[in-house]
C-alpha cells in the first residue's frame, strides 16, 4: 500500500472514530495501537468539513513533497530517461517491420497482402525423439524402484 493510500485510509478511520493511542513501554520505548473512541470524545471530527480540510492538507503536503522530488531529480539530470541505453533493432527485425507495414498498405489499398516470412522452426528427427523418450522412461523406472525400496 502506498503512503498516500495509507494516509487517506487512516484519515477515514479517524473520521469513523478510530484513533492511535501511544503508551510507554519498558526502557523508554513507546508502542502505538489503534483504539475506537466514540465520536463525542474526538474534537473536531464530528462533521465532514473537518475531514475534507484534513484531506486537502494531506494533498498539499504530498504535492509539495512531489515538487521537491521533481526538483531533486532534475538537479541530478535524470529527466525522463529510464536508465537504458539506446536500443538497436537487428536487420532481420527491421525487415519484418517493413514487411508488416507493406502488408498493411496493401490491405488498405485492397490489394493482395504480401506474406511476412517468419523463421522456420527446427524439427527433431524421430530417432532423437525416441532417444529422449527412452531416457525419460529409464529415469522414471529408477525413481519408481527407489520409491518401492524406501
Amino acid at each position: 500500500m502506498t503512503r498516500v493510500k495509507l494516509r487517506l485510509s487512516l484519515l477515514a478511520l479517524r473520521y469513523q472514530g478510530w484513533q492511535w493511542r501511544s503508551s510507554q513501554v519498558a526502557m523508554g520505548f513507546t508502542s502505538q495501537r489503534l483504539e475506537f473512541i466514540p465520536s463525542s470524545t474526538i474534537p473536531g471530527m464530528n462533521n465532514l468539513n473537518s475531514l475534507l480540510n484534513q484531506l486537502e492538507q494531506e494533498r498539499r503536503t504530498i504535492s509539495a513533497q512531489l515538487e521537491r522530488l521533481d526538483a531533486a531529480l532534475s538537479a541530478l539530470g535524470s529527466g525522463n530517461r529510464s536508465g537504458r541505453g539506446q536500443r538497436r533493432i537487428s536487420a532481420a527485425g527491421r525487415a519484418r517491420i517493413a514487411a508488416a507495414q507493406r502488408a498493411r498498405w496493401a490491405k488498405a489499398r485492397r490489394q493482395n497482402v504480401v506474406p511476412i516470412n517468419s523463421p522456420r522452426r527446427r524439427k527433431m528427427s524421430a530417432a532423437a525423439i525416441g532417444r529422449i523418450r527412452a531416457a525419460q522412461k529409464a529415469r522414471w523406472a529408477t525413481w519408481r524402484k527407489q520409491q518401492k525400496t524406501a
